[in-house]
């Protein structure tokens, strides 16, 4: 033969063991891992606020949880790695206005329960 054909091995996207959540013919869809997501939040929250303990013990979580996605195969590199850039560039742009969209849902906050401005000054005194 002059071009041989090899058989596609599609091992990689049947499952390493049973599940409940997931049917037996889920194929990944490389979009970022949403518990990388909230695991690094977590992580930038502890090392904002100060805590160090919490912040040691978050990455050591974050380690063990990549290497059982991946080694499950329920993520690939790709979708940690894109969890891990994008939650970062989040977390720091929310965190540089944070104040202006506090404002914007109090003030909303006060629209929808009807708290009037006259009513904010008699709080405050």
């Amino acid at each position: 033969m002059l071009f041989q054909t090899k058989v596609i091995d599609h091992s990689f996207n049947k499952q390493a063991f049973p599940s409940i959540v997931f049917g037996s013919n889920f194929i990944n869809t490389y979009f970022f891992s949403g518990v990388t997501c909230l695991l690094m939040l977590n992580l930038l929250e502890f090392y904002q606020k100060g805590f160090k303990k919490l912040f040691v013990s978050q990455i050591v979580v974050i380690v063990y949880v990549l290497f059982v996605l991946m080694s499950c195969r329920q993520n690939f590199f790709m979708d940690v790695s894109t969890a891990l850039v994008f939650t970062h560039y989040v977390f720091y742009f929310i965190n540089d206005r944070i104040s202006l969209i506090d404002g914007f849902i109090f003030k909303l906050y006060d629209k929808i329960v009807g708290k009037s401005e006259e009513e904010e000054d008699k709080d405050k005194v």
